[in-house]
């Protein structure tokens, strides 16, 4: 206290006055430093009766006018410090702050978790329409204290205002908010409604990152955490019509962890059922909502999903094909595949096309038949979403079909006697149209009692074939 019994403690609702009029940051213009310290200007704490907002200013530590040398010089007197506060009050247009230590200091790809949704080695932590929204990198400065990881960012609220950008580890904000609080390791935006937009805090000591507030736009798509749930919604063109993801899983070691595309189209929006599909993540189908792009190992504790009361019951869960497979069979189609790059700014995708007709999944090829035209027999799961009875290369459900065609030699192996490059005697498989003049050990697998054949999905690819064994 001082001689006038003043505590030191400020009230909480004269704090959010200060904060408010300091425009939630280090009074001086050219440092803005979101970690802050409460100081009385004129009159000094020592001689203050109240604490008076419109006497009190923040500042950082390296400007607090508390800390002059021997000699007593200082950076900026208390009376230039009360000139900037006026002047940020006064201004409407006013520095931005600045925070160049929370996204610092991570040695090791960080830990990011939402929610209680955790991505762990995934740089693209959000990207909406392939631009990235928050994610990181590591560094290619070769100095020994440069940041090891660089973060970069922008988030926006519901209105389209800017609430805060990451560039290179700096957090920098503009100052149209409702309050805006940097603590040690933590930071929280309240926005113009007194909503909570924003919160994060930094665990150093488990190398993560937490987000534990959210609440942005990115038109037509909103996150929210809710309950410390991750939500992911899309809304359609009249904002009345709307569905919502919420998801609580580990994602481990993909492109990106919340991947949202306009591009699937939301104009009559129903409910279609969510996928799990591996190596692309969790979807809502047909949404444009994409949780763990990518990411080779998921581990779902919990998906559920929300939607308007104007988006029909009724669960689409696939595009009916015209033949389906039969029962353990697959797709045998021979043909050229042309396989396209998309590039994000971190990553790049594959998308696949076998005679025009564009797969999910890349196809397993059991050889090339034709090296001219580089055609190659796929062998293909039927759990592939494309209908491909309708591709022009379906040659049919069972590898009995490839029987028929003249090139089946190319495709079918045999096992025969070769050497090896120290001059040993080996068993090896060849394709039958390569044995030439080896000695043939075997050419039906004694399981199938068929021709031995390159990799299948664990059935017979034969017709009325028993399990594979081997």
């Amino acid at each position: 206290m001082n001689q006038y019994k003043l505590s030191r403690t400020i009230p909480p609702d004269i704090k959010l006055k200060i904060r408010q009029n300091s425009k939630f940051g280090c009074v001086v213009p050219n440092c803005r430093n979101a970690f802050y310290t409460y100081e009385h200007l004129i009159p000094e704490f020592k001689d203050a009766i109240t604490h008076d907002p419109d006497n009190i200013c923040l500042t950082c530590s390296n400007h607090n006018p508390r800390r002059t040398g021997k000699n007593k010089q200082e950076n900026y007197t208390k009376a230039q410090l009360m000139d900037f506060y006026i002047k940020l009050q006064e201004n409407e247009i006013v520095p931005e702050i600045r925070n160049n230590d929370f996204f610092n200091g991570f040695n090791v790809e960080p830990q990011i978790k939402i929610g209680k949704s955790i991505f762990n080695r995934i740089a693209s932590i959000i990207n909406i329409d392939g631009l990235n929204v928050f994610s990181f990198q590591k560094s290619d400065i070769e100095d020994i204290f440069a940041p090891q990881y660089t973060f970069s960012g922008t988030f926006y609220n519901s209105l389209g205002k800017l609430l805060f950008r990451i560039e290179k580890n700096e957090w920098s904000s503009p100052t149209n908010h409702w309050d805006v609080q940097t603590t040690n390791g933590e930071i929280k935006i309240w926005d113009r409604s007194k909503q909570l937009v924003f919160g994060a805090r930094k665990f150093p000591f488990t190398n993560t990152i937490e987000i534990t507030e959210l609440d942005m736009w990115f038109k037509p798509f909103h996150l929210k955490i809710d309950s410390e749930s991750l939500l992911v919604g899309r809304y359609a063109d009249d904002m009345e019509t709307w569905i919502y993801f919420s998801i609580e899983g580990t994602f481990n070691s993909g492109n990106c962890g919340i991947f949202l595309t306009s591009s699937e189209l939301f104009k009559t929006p129903v409910w279609a059922g969510w996928q799990i599909v591996g190596g692309k993540g969790a979807t809502i189908t047909g949404n444009g909502i994409w949780l763990g792009r990518g990411a080779t190992q998921m581990l779902i504790f919990r998906i559920d999903y929300l939607k308007s009361d104007n988006i029909p019951e009724v669960i689409i869960l696939s595009k009916p094909k015209k033949v389906n497979p039969p029962l353990n069979a697959h797709y045998f189609v021979k043909g050229v595949l042309i396989t396209e790059i998309v590039n994000y700014p971190l990553w790049n995708e594959k998308v696949y096309y076998l005679n025009g007709q564009k797969l999910e999944n890349e196809p397993n090829s059991w050889g090339q038949i034709d090296s001219e035209t580089n055609e190659h027999l796929y062998y293909i799961a039927s759990n592939e979403p494309s209908d491909l009875s309708l591709n022009s290369g379906f040659i049919g459900f069972y590898a009995d079909d490839v029987l028929n065609e003249h090139w089946s030699d190319k495709v079918f192996e045999a096992e025969v006697i070769d050497i090896d490059l120290q001059g040993n005697e080996i068993v090896r498989r060849v394709k039958r149209s390569e044995i030439s003049g080896r000695i043939v050990v075997s050419e039906l697998n004694p399981f199938t009692n068929k021709y031995w054949h390159p990799h299948a999905f664990g059935d017979s690819p034969w017709r009325n074939g028993k399990l594979l064994n081997y």
